[in-house]
């Protein structure tokens, strides 16, 4: 599959339509292809190089259904060629949704904008929030 990207952002957008479409060919396209590479899911261990990061990604895509994906960037901090993506992701719909917060780590290389890093985690549920008005200590 021939792929090239030229920033983080179009990078971004292959990655969530790989998994939105259960599309092996694009995900393996998206990441960079290194031993150095690693993702994190909600709740499991590290993944890291290549070829464990995409047999993961396989078992996750295996007798799934495209999953409703929705993704909102809400900061990027970019330096040379590394962009850093913190991104709320919604995935599902109705009382099955869920909220996963992601840091996505891209770097520029002569082949296109290629993901390095996914780390997602689901957050603490509003029950668990300190109220606002309380005492830090």
């Amino acid at each position: 599959m021939s792929y090239f990207v030229n920033s983080s952002d179009e990078a971004e957008t292959s990655f969530y339509g790989a998994f939105s479409n259960l599309d092996m060919d694009l995900m393996r396209a998206t990441w960079l292809f290194s031993d150095d590479i690693y993702c994190i899911h909600p709740g499991g261990p590290l993944q890291s190089g290549f070829d464990k990061v995409m047999s993961n990604w396989a078992f996750i895509f295996k007798d799934s259904r495209p999953p409703e994906i929705n993704y909102a960037l809400r900061r990027v901090v970019r330096q040379d060629n590394i962009a850093i993506h913190f991104v709320e992701e919604q995935i599902g719909s109705g009382p099955e949704k869920a909220t996963v917060l992601a840091t996505n780590v891209y770097i520029n290389t002569d082949q296109g904008w290629r993901l390095f890093s996914h780390h997602a985690s689901v957050p603490p549920e509003q029950s668990q929030k300190v109220p606002e008005s309380a005492p830090i200590h």
